[in-house]
């Protein structure tokens, strides 16, 4: 349950409106550094874990162990 949440809190962090085919089609910063492939859920996915990784009072997952935690990434990731 907590992959499901965490993922439909990060599904659209940071979103700006826009598509994939817009990003891509323009070839702007988003579809250079995804190279192409799933640019806006590759950025999300990307804003959502720097923001729990760079925020050490709100990282509740600080307190898990790092296999649970590469676990609960797959899933995120796979969702989202």
């Amino acid at each position: 349950i907590l992959g499901l949440t965490l993922a439909g809190v990060i599904h659209d962090a940071g979103h700006d409106g826009r598509t994939n085919s817009f990003h891509v089609n323009l070839q702007d910063n988003l579809a250079l550094t995804y190279n192409d492939k799933n640019v806006l859920e590759s950025f999300h996915l990307s804003q959502g874990f720097k923001l729990l990784a760079n925020q050490q009072n709100t990282n509740f997952l600080q307190g898990l162990p790092i296999e649970q935690i590469k676990v609960l990434r797959r899933e995120v990731i796979s969702m989202v």
